[in-house]
């Protein structure tokens, strides 16, 4: 029954500490270089933070549009390329 936007808003945080916590234990252990992750981890938050103004200011359809293109590009991507 949610929006779109508000879906993406609810499962973000989810997505958030379901990748911090490995992300740590990696860095821990050596697996994973913590310095590059950091740049990575700002440019999405950057990213993120700019993609969610976006998309209030666009509305709920706009999204669904973007969406459905970039699917529609993966999919095509992955069968013939």
């Amino acid at each position: 029954g949610y929006e779109i936007i508000r879906g993406y808003a609810t499962n973000t945080s989810a997505e958030f500490f379901s990748a911090l916590i490995p992300a740590i234990i990696y860095a821990f252990y050596g697996f994973i270089k913590l310095w590059p992750a950091v740049i990575i981890f700002l440019g999405m938050l950057i990213g993120g933070y700019i993609g969610a103004n976006i998309a209030l200011q666009k509305g709920s359809k706009w999204v669904k549009s973007l969406f459905t293109l970039v699917i529609l590009l993966s999919v095509i991507k992955i069968l013939f390329f």
